[in-house]
């Protein structure tokens, strides 16, 4: 009897100090105090480091422990504010059944991935008038220009054997305008029905500096530079270009950026989330499970945005992504 009412108070205290690590987490977050650490659990792993919340409140009502059902609520409490937008329907912002609408893709296929039927094939099933590739490689490029050149007869291409390669294949016409390494990306304006539209493929760096990555050591070297790379002035520079360019505006791409990392309130400062517009729940594209690295996604990081008279009538997310480690996000596009 001793030994459980030991093991009980001591899941009483540790779990009651998880669930006030984590509000004291989001309340450090809120406050702009991120260390990196801080910031990778806040930005990244929240999702996964809450879950086990359920469980403790299970356990504070089998076994009556106030303490830890307070802590509990209190942790509750906190996940319900810091995922308030996925948490909750979003309101219609245009009708289900517009006069014209464009569904557009967004597909990282990941440059190590050599399965090129099996992309084309993931390509295909989208079924999308418009599909923005990152880390595009040589191989699926010309794979592209052979097989799919009468499903998406307009083509941009700039394929790389490192993840620098960017591609833009449409069923509509497309005006080349600019391929920019300030927001490492490309842009174009595609002709829908008469309706003139820019559309930008961006890739920016991934959040910490990943190169040269030999030992055990070099992973935390690596996790603490967290923040630090070339992304925060390439998404700095994609705001700047849209501000400069009138009109109706998608931006797809891998932004190497979850929806609460403070870049993201950048952008939609700017822009229309086309999944916070059409959806509910996390949307989380990265990693996907054919990635090996989870069983499932945990974060969101792939992203179509909208500006001007556009709207997301509905969207989705396919994790059968081809061998790639992201999920596809496809989404819906009422036109004006």
């Amino acid at each position: 009897m001793r030994r459980q009412t030991m093991l009980a108070r001591a899941l009483s205290v540790g779990g009651t100090a998880y669930c006030a690590a984590l509000v004291a987490a989001e309340a450090l977050s809120a406050l702009g105090v991120r260390p990196w650490w801080l910031a990778i659990a806040h930005d990244v792993l929240a999702p996964i480091l809450f879950a086990p919340v359920a469980a403790l409140g299970l356990l504070a009502l089998a076994l009556r422990m106030r303490a830890l059902g307070a802590a509990v609520a209190a942790a509750a409490l906190a996940f319900a504010l810091a995922f308030q937008a996925a948490l909750v329907p979003p309101s219609p912002t245009a009708p289900t059944a517009p006069a014209r609408q464009l569904r557009v893709a967004t597909y990282n296929q990941l440059i190590a991935n050599t399965q090129i039927d099996t992309m084309l094939a993931t390509i295909r099933r989208q079924d999308a008038d418009l599909v923005a590739i990152q880390e595009l490689s040589h191989d699926l490029a010309a794979a592209i220009q052979r097989d799919m050149a009468g499903e998406y007869p307009y083509q941009w291409l700039v394929p790389s054997y490192n993840a620098d390669g960017l591609g833009l294949i449409s069923r509509y016409p497309l005006d080349r305008q600019e391929q920019a390494s300030a927001y490492r990306g490309l842009r174009a304006v595609i002709h829908v029905d008469g309706a003139l539209i820019t559309v930008v493929n961006v890739h920016p760096h991934i959040p910490f500096a990943a190169s040269g990555i030999r030992r055990p050591s070099d992973v935390l070297r690596a996790l603490a530079s967290y923040g630090t790379s070339p992304r925060q002035g390439e998404i700095e520079a994609l705001v700047a270009m849209a501000s400069q360019v009138p009109g109706p505006m998608i931006v797809l791409g891998d932004f190497n950026t979850s929806d609460r990392d403070p870049l993201y309130a950048q952008l939609a400062a700017v822009f229309h989330d086309s999944y916070r517009q059409s959806s509910w729940g996390f949307g989380a594209t990265f990693p996907s499970p054919q990635s090996d690295m989870l069983p499932f996604p945990i974060v969101r990081i792939d992203y179509i945005w909208l500006r001007g008279p556009l709207a997301a009538i509905a969207s989705q997310v396919d994790c059968d992504s081809g061998g790639s480690d992201h999920c596809l996000y496809v989404a819906d596009v009422a036109l004006p």
